[in-house]
C-alpha cells in the first residue's frame, strides 16, 4: 500500500514546566523544521495535561504555547510554505466518569484535543474501569484522538470503536508503545474496529524533533491490517478530511 502520510499528531515538545525533569527535547520550532523536510504538512503539538504530577503542563502555559505556535504558523504563511502546527494536548482520562484535565480556560487555546490512559495522572478507578472511562470521555469531549488505547490498562477495544465510530474520534496507533506486545493494537482488532468504520492515527509519540514523522512500525501493522489512506486520519484521504478540529473563533 502507497500510504501517503501528511501529518503527525502526537508530538511532545520542551516546554513542560517542571524543570527538574525534561520530558522532551525539541522546541516547537525544531520539530516543526523536521516535519517539513520529511514532506509532512501539518503537525500537531501534544504535551500532557495538567493532572499529570511529573510531565503535565501548567495551567498558564497554554496562551504562551498558543503565541509561540501562531507566530510559527505567520512566519510559514508569509514564506508561501504549505505547512502548518496545531496546538493539541494529550489530555488524561482522570476517573471512570470519563473526565480530563483540561477546562474550558485551557480548551480556548486549542485546535484539537487528544485523550489517553496515564499513571502519574489518573485515579485508580480509571484503570479498572478504563472500557467505561474512554467511552464516556469520547461522549462528553470534543476530542479527535484516543492515544495509545492499551498503554497500561486492557479495555474492551471493540465497545470503545463503537462509539469512537459514533463521535468520529481516531482510535491512535502509536509508534513508540508498538515496541511491546502487550501495549499495541493486535492486526485482528485492527481489523475488526475498520470494518465497524473506525478512523486511525499513527502517532510517532515523538520526544525528539528526529522522531517526528517516523511510522515503521504502525506502516506496517496499518498494511497487515489492510488500512487505507482513507482510514488514516494523518494521510491525505477521507478520515483527514473529517479531521476534528476545534472552532477557537479565528
Amino acid at each position: 500500500m502507497n500510504y501517503k502520510i501528511i501529518a503527525d499528531y502526537h508530538i511532545h515538545c520542551n516546554l513542560v514546566d517542571r524543570n527538574f525533569l525534561l520530558h522532551a527535547k525539541g522546541t516547537i520550532k525544531e520539530n516543526a523544521i523536521v516535519a517539513m523536510k520529511n514532506g509532512l504538512k501539518e503537525i500537531a503539538i501534544t504535551d500532557h495535561g495538567t493532572a499529570h504530577f511529573l510531565l503535565g503542563m501548567k495551567k498558564e502555559s497554554y496562551s504562551e504555547m498558543r503565541r509561540i505556535i501562531d507566530e510559527i504558523n505567520q512566519e510559514y504563511v508569509s514564506g508561501l510554505r504549505d505547512f502548518r502546527v496545531l496546538l493539541g494536548v494529550e489530555a488524561n482520562i482522570i476517573n471512570s466518569k470519563g473526565e480530563i484535565d483540561i477546562d474550558d480556560e485551557i480548551i480556548q487555546h486549542l485546535d484539537l484535543i487528544s485523550v489517553g490512559y496515564h499513571p502519574g495522572a489518573s485515579k485508580l478507578d480509571a484503570k479498572f474501569n478504563y472500557t467505561q472511562a474512554a467511552i464516556k470521555a469520547m461522549e462528553k469531549y470534543d476530542i479527535a484522538i484516543l492515544h495509545h488505547p492499551r498503554y497500561g490498562v486492557n479495555p474492551n477495544i471493540i465497545e470503545i470503536g463503537k462509539v469512537a465510530r459514533k463521535t468520529n474520534t481516531a482510535i491512535e496507533l502509536n509508534e513508540k508503545h508498538s515496541k511491546k506486545d502487550k501495549e499495541s493494537l493486535r492486526v485482528d482488532e485492527v481489523r475488526l474496529l475498520k470494518k465497524l468504520g473506525v478512523k486511525f492515527s499513527l502517532g510517532s509519540d515523538s520526544h525528539i524533533p528526529g522522531k517526528v514523522g517516523k511510522f515503521n512500525r504502525t506502516l506496517a501493522l496499518a498494511i497487515r491490517a489492510g488500512l487505507t489512506n482513507d482510514d488514516i486520519l494523518n494521510a491525505r484521504g477521507q478520515a483527514h478530511n473529517n479531521l476534528k478540529l476545534l472552532n477557537r473563533g479565528v
